[in-house]
């Protein structure tokens, strides 16, 4: 099976841009040399400069874990 596009990034490491919302949404992370929006896979807030694992991607948003 060929992985291509965004898929690619299931897996990888990002490093937070901008905290997420103490919901675990609207933050920023750098991934692949691009800034994504990013929500947290349990909703928990996550701080600027964490290094994170994408899990998913959903439209134009990465979801990660800490």
């Amino acid at each position: 099976v060929s992985v291509t596009g965004t898929d690619m990034l299931i897996g990888k490491s990002a490093v937070m841009t901008k905290a997420t919302d103490s919901r675990g949404e609207m933050g920023e992370a750098k991934a692949d040399g691009k800034i994504w929006t990013v929500n947290s896979l349990g909703g928990e807030p996550i701080e600027e400069g964490s290094v994170v694992t994408i899990e998913k991607i959903q439209g134009v948003k990465l979801i990660v874990r800490k």
